[in-house]
């Protein structure tokens, strides 16, 4: 699965945990395509791998407005 991987303080929240699930095992054969500076860094620093807009066809995006990001259960997603 591709991840759009956005930009803020909320998705640094969401970077993170997908990456922690990516180390548990409960996540699987995900990339992200980073919108920023600090999208790339975070996404190193929890082992996300990375790839660009030029190498996908498709992606998931997902949107995250302050504490709409708590309601997420990433662990409740199959991928």
């Amino acid at each position: 699965m591709i991840v759009g991987l956005g930009t803020g303080s909320t998705t640094a929240y969401a970077i993170q945990s997908i990456g922690e699930r990516l180390r548990a095992g409960d996540l699987k054969d995900i990339k992200g395509v980073p919108t920023s500076f600090q999208a790339i860094v975070l996404a190193k620093e929890y082992g996300i791998p990375l790839t660009t807009l030029d190498e996908v066809e498709k992606m998931v995006l997902l949107g995250f407005w302050g504490k709409q990001y708590q309601q997420l259960q990433i662990n409740d997603r199959k991928c």
